[in-house]
């Protein structure tokens, strides 16, 4: 799922790429479709966030701060992504730290 104005309260925020995790060195979320996670009923937040590489939301209306310390791989361009600034050694690079 793409942005479209209209969709979400607030335009998504874009997650910052980081390289693949060694296995068991993080908690990742693996989704076969996006939004990964979407806030709905007392659960639903203004924050919604895209993947870095290609724009897809990844989670939608969400609360802020609800999600911390996961890499999420979206489901269209196979990047890890975080919600998080990444550690500057950590950050693939060729995406721009925006």
């Amino acid at each position: 799922m793409e942005y479209e104005a209209g969709t979400v309260r607030h335009p998504p925020r874009r997650m910052f790429v980081v390289p693949e995790p060694q296995p068991r060195s993080a908690s990742v979320i693996v989704s076969t479709v996006a939004p990964a996670i979407r806030g709905e009923g007392d659960g639903a937040g203004d924050a919604s966030y895209m993947c870095g590489g290609c724009g897809t939301i990844l989670l939608l209306t969400i609360r802020e701060g609800s999600v911390r310390g996961i890499i999420f791989k979206c489901p269209t361009c196979g990047a890890f992504n975080q919600i998080e600034r990444p550690e500057p050694d950590s950050v693939r690079q060729d995406e721009p730290l925006n």
